[in-house]
């Protein structure tokens, strides 16, 4: 039903195509992975085609909305066997309404938040890959209203309508079809900004038979943010989410997200630039409960700029629980409307992946090709 809602709206957009603002994104991406368990080659043709319009500029407010397609292509070569698949789907479409202080965005849009780079405890509606250079992620239907006063404080204010589809960090689905709403407040004190978010929706309880609706009505996670970054020389941040489970079976009642992060540019040759961040993460069913389980993770990187157009980025990330490393290189070239970049990344024995399933060793070796026109 969605979908044929979204398909008639399209087509009334587009047909005045030719006012409007047209933009081309164009990824192809060749990578070959080799593990104990097999080799294999992908190959991603995507394409982003997006329009935007301004409907209207009166004084300081202005009405003006985006809308952006996603196709994509993939081709899978594993140990001989072809594996090929398409996807056509609506990637962002919102109708916004700014002034000079405030905005009022409704449709679908990225909500994101939160100073972390990597180890994101905030990470609330987006599934961003960190190493993603193009940092693309599903979005997510809903109304978010911001306002910023003059003292560089901000509000944000938001109502998200779900489907029943994991976002972000969560660890159980939303409730179908059901309304969520939160907000943050941010504001620029003790020398840094300071972040206070918050957020609260039903959930689906997995003790439960999905289709026996009226029995977990009330099941529902309240989501509490705190965040804050200060520049003293070096930068620091820190994040922080917990999340308290009501009526929820076979999910511990506290799930808790803690990020540290710092970084430092070297004045060596063009710019030495490192960044280290660590995440603790616990869940348990008393407010910090010893006997919870437990995950440490540490992260550090180091970017160099070689000249104007080349820089090289290495990173290094240590699973404290499991003994693990992960190890990731990457050399990018950019011009005005293209992008290269070569990427190089290995996984020792039992890293899990986002299943949680235990790897074989895995090493990757990518090459994405960037236009934006």
């Amino acid at each position: 039903m969605r979908r044929s809602i979204i398909l008639v709206i399209m087509i009334l957009s587009i047909m005045p195509l030719m006012s409007w603002d047209i933009q081309h994104g164009i990824y192809i991406s060749s990578q070959y992975l080799r593990s104990s368990e097999h080799d294999q080659g992908d190959f991603y043709l995507e394409y982003y085609p997006s329009v935007q319009k301004q409907f209207l500029q009166s004084g300081n407010i202005t009405l003006d909305s985006n809308l952006e397609l996603m196709s994509r292509g993939e081709a899978k070569v594993i140990n001989n066997d072809v594996e090929s698949a398409c996807e056509f789907d609506v990637y962002r479409f919102w109708l916004r309404s700014s002034a000079e202080q405030s905005e009022f965005r409704i449709g679908l849009q990225k909500i994101n938040f939160g100073p972390a780079r990597y180890l994101r405890s905030l990470q609330w509606f987006d599934r961003i890959d960190p190493l993603d250079p193009r940092q693309q992620t599903e979005g997510v239907w809903g109304m978010l209203m911001r306002y910023y006063s003059l003292d560089n404080s901000n509000y944000w204010f938001w109502v998200l309508y779900d489907e029943s589809e994991l976002k972000g960090a969560e660890l159980v689905e939303s409730r179908d079809k059901s309304i969520e709403m939160g907000g943050r407040l941010q504001l620029s004190i003790l020398g840094g900004d300071i972040g206070f978010s918050y957020h609260n929706r039903g959930v689906k309880n997995p003790g439960i038979d999905a289709r026996e609706s009226e029995l977990f009505v009330d099941s529902e996670e309240r989501r509490f943010g705190f965040d804050g970054s200060w520049d003293i020389g070096i930068g620091l941040w820190q994040e922080t989410s917990i999340s308290i489970y009501d009526g929820v079976d076979n999910l511990p009642l506290y799930a808790e997200f803690y990020t540290l992060g710092a970084d430092y540019t070297f004045e060596l040759g063009n710019g030495l630039h490192i960044l280290a961040e660590h995440q603790y993460i616990r869940t348990e069913d008393r407010f910090w409960d010893k006997t919870g389980e437990q995950k440490n993770m540490s992260l550090l990187t180091a970017d160099y700029p070689i000249g104007l157009y080349d820089s090289i980025m290495g990173l290094v990330s240590y699973d404290h629980q499991d003994e693990n490393m992960y190890y990731y290189l990457s050399y990018t070239r950019v011009y005005d409307y293209v992008s290269l970049y070569f990427n190089l990344s290995y996984k020792p024995e039992g890293v899990q992946d986002d299943t949680y399933r235990m790897k074989s060793s895995e090493t990757a070796l990518q090459i994405l090709l960037q236009l934006n026109y």
